[in-house]
């Protein structure tokens, strides 16, 4: 079982809706005060995630950097509307950490995304299957590289389901 982040979308297996091009176009916050996609984007690339990170439990000798900018990079890839199932226990972790951060995290979302991006556990509807394939080719296209095994559970991602 693992989680998502739903911006809105298939209420049966949880999965995020597409932004539909929201980085082609404006946007209007909730508010109603219109956000760039380029500033949403920069906004997400900007934001300090550290104390987040700081605040959860990892082995002494874990790059708690290379988990900064795995976050920022989930981050990323939910304003781009990807949709998957988040496989990474310790992404899992700052992103509670960043909820419980109420207040925070709110202005956060509406900053990022003009909604609130909702943690959602999945696996709950076997109809449903994660999109990996989504997932690593869209990481891919975006960062230029896969995703690092260190953070995301990348075999389990590429195991076919029995």
């Amino acid at each position: 079982m693992g989680f998502t982040g739903a911006l809105g979308g298939c209420n049966s297996c949880r999965q995020p809706a597409k932004l539909g091009g929201l980085l082609e176009s404006d946007s209007l916050c909730q508010d109603g005060v219109a956000q760039s996609a380029d500033a949403r984007e920069k906004f997400i690339l900007e934001f300090d995630f550290s104390q987040y990170v700081a605040s959860v439990k990892l082995p002494v000798d874990f790059d708690r950097h290379l988990l900064e900018r795995e976050i920022c990079r989930f981050m990323l890839l939910s304003l781009y509307g990807v949709e998957f199932e988040l496989r990474a226990p310790h992404l899992d972790e700052v992103w509670h950490a960043m909820i419980l951060d109420t207040p925070r995290y709110f202005e956060f979302c509406r900053r990022a995304f003009g909604c609130y991006l909702h943690h959602a556990m999945t696996g709950a509807d076997p109809e449903c299957e994660p999109n990996f394939i989504e997932l690593l080719t869209a990481y891919e296209l975006n960062f230029g590289e896969l995703p690092p095994s260190e953070i995301w559970d990348i075999e389990s991602m590429t195991q076919p389901t029995v």
